[in-house]
Formats: C-alpha cells, structure tokens, sequence
C-alpha cells in the first residue's frame, strides 16, 4: 500500500505552487501528516477538516475539493490505496455551520464524546469560538483538545471539526516523549512536534497554505518564545501554577525587584525594568487575570513612578508580544 511519502513526493512533482489549493495540500502532507505512515482515507478528512476552520477556505472550499479529488485520482492510478476513493466525500461537497450559541456548542462536543467517562473529562470556554476539552487517560494522564465553533453538518447529525490543538500527557503532566503534538500559537499558526529528552523538534507553520515558517532544531522548549508561552497559555487551564517554573521564576523576580526599587543597588535600575516588562507581558499573554501577578506588577509600577500614574503602553498583538517574552535567565 501506499505511503504519506509517496503522496508527498507526486505533489512536489505537479509543481503545488503553481495552484494555492495543491500547495495547501502538499504542505499538509508534508508538514503535518507522518512521512512514514500508510496512507488513509482518515488523513485527507483530517486535511479537509483543518481547512474548513481556515477563513480562506470557508470561502474557497470547492476549489479545494475539487483539486485535492483530482490530484487523489491521478495519485490511485500508479499507486495501491488501502481504501477506495468513492467512499470519500470531498469537502465541496460539506456544509459546515458557526454554532454561536455557547451551550449548543457544548452540547454537540459532549454528545460527541458519550463514551467518554464524565468523571473524567471536563470542558473550559477559552472564548466564544473555541472551547478547551481536558480527558483523564486510562494511565493517569491527559489528552487536551481544543476545538472551535465550526461544525460540520452530517446527516440529522452535528459533528464538531478535528481539534486545532491535540496535547497528549503523562501522569506527571509533562509532554509525552515521542508523541507527535498540535498546538495552535495563534490565529492562523500551528506547532507540530515532539519532545524527548528535554529537547524539541518539530515545525512552525502558518496561513491557509500550511506553510512552514520556523523548525524546531532540538533546543528546549522554552528556547523557542512563541512556542513555549503558547503552551503555558493553555497550560494554566490544568496546570497548578505553585509547580509551574515560569509562573514561579516571574514571582521571585517580581518579589525581588519590588525590594530593590529605589534602592542605589548598582543592579536595581535593570532588574525593575527586566521584571516589569517580562511581568507586564506575561499578564496580557499567559497569565490573565492571576491576582498575585498584577498586584506585584501594580507595586512594582507604583514604585518605580512614586505613586504617579505611568503611561499605557501601545497595544500590541499577542503573539508580537510573545516574541519579546524572552526564557528567564
């Protein structure tokens, strides 16, 4: 039968830049499908079901699916499938919907995981678009998804989308070694990788086209800013801050440049400016609303200006600011 390998090496031959949809395909195949693997039919509904919560695609779906069933019927010509491609429905031929109510969006989610242990699975809104689903493994661990509001219409039946984020963890909540992982950074930017050994190796991609804008070359995780602070984003959903390094590391600094500020310390005048600003963007990007953390960086502030209200800085998008959040020393 036939490999992902394969597949991805007849795309590159027919040229995908010369067609958005094919170059959307073939960067899926491969970025984010195991070269090593055998092809299914699973795979490219995976494929179609990622593009349909692209905006870019919503709108341009049949063009989509009719490039990606041609190019799929070219590919069985000279090569095995495990699976026969009439019994595949391409994606101009879906209806998908918003659910705009939050309730009904829950609903279809918990109707979809019926089997799954109640006891054992609990639902976070990160918003109005998308909600986080935290399940208990049989070995004590975790698998996160998030999924958005986007649903597809089958049948009488409402089935949500592929998740844009899939974590898997061990009993000890740390990444499961080896695991591929998928974790969305921001709007339109996906991590594929895998941790071992403390190290991370993987892609960074981006757009409706998939396209790999950074490689993750075996450093730590939190060598790689947008990365490491989107997972601790999502972290902070099921994960103890008390046993949270970076919350821990931004505490102790914080705690350190309030008792330094003023002072002649030869050092004082960096650390306040360090703290404050690594404090200041952790707030807006990872850790929201975390009552200890705004009010060392509300004394800190107070401090530094002596009472006096200090300038708002400009806004900036969250995943620019991410960038500046640099690992702590």
């Amino acid at each position: 039968m036939s490999s992902v390998t394969q597949l991805a090496q007849f795309l590159l031959k027919l040229n995908p830049q010369n067609s958005v949809a094919r170059l959307a395909f073939y960067h899926w195949v491969k970025n984010l499908m195991d070269l090593e693997s055998e092809f299914e039919l699973r795979m490219i509904e995976q494929f179609y079901e990622h593009a349909m919560q692209v905006p870019y695609w919503q709108t341009a779906h049949r063009e989509l699916g009719e490039s990606v069933q041609a190019d799929l019927i070219a590919f069985a010509h000279s090569h095995p499938l495990n699976f026969d491609l009439k019994d595949l429905r391409h994606v101009n031929t879906w209806q998908t919907i918003e659910l705009l109510n939050g309730h009904d969006f829950y609903q279809v989610l918990k109707e979809s995981n019926s089997n799954a242990d109640p006891d054992k699975s609990k639902y976070v809104a990160l918003s109005g678009q998308q909600i986080l689903q935290i399940q208990v493994t049989a070995a004590s661990g975790i698998d996160v998804a998030v999924y958005s509001n986007r649903v597809r219409i089958d049948g009488r039946l409402l089935k949500p989308l592929s998740p844009l984020t899939r974590l898997r963890y061990n009993s000890t909540l740390d990444l499961l070694p080896g695991v591929p992982q998928l974790l969305q950074t921001s709007h339109l930017k996906w991590a594929r990788f895998q941790v071992a050994d403390g190290t991370c190796h993987g892609l960074l991609l981006q757009g409706h086209t998939f396209q790999k804008t950074e490689a993750f070359m075996g450093r730590p995780v939190n060598q790689y800013p947008e990365l490491y602070y989107s997972l601790k984003r999502l972290e902070r959903h099921f994960i103890d801050l008390n046993s949270d390094p970076l919350y821990q590391e931004l505490i102790t600094m914080l705690e350190k440049a309030n008792a330094m500020a003023g002072s002649h310390h030869p050092e004082a005048t960096r650390l306040v400016e360090v703290a404050l600003q690594k404090g200041q963007l952790a707030i807006k990007n990872i850790f929201p609303n975390d009552k200890l953390l705004t009010l060392l960086v509300t004394n800190l502030e107070y401090r530094i200006t002596d009472g006096q209200p200090q300038r708002s800085a400009p806004a900036s998008k969250p995943e620019e600011s991410c960038q500046n959040l640099h690992p702590l020393p």
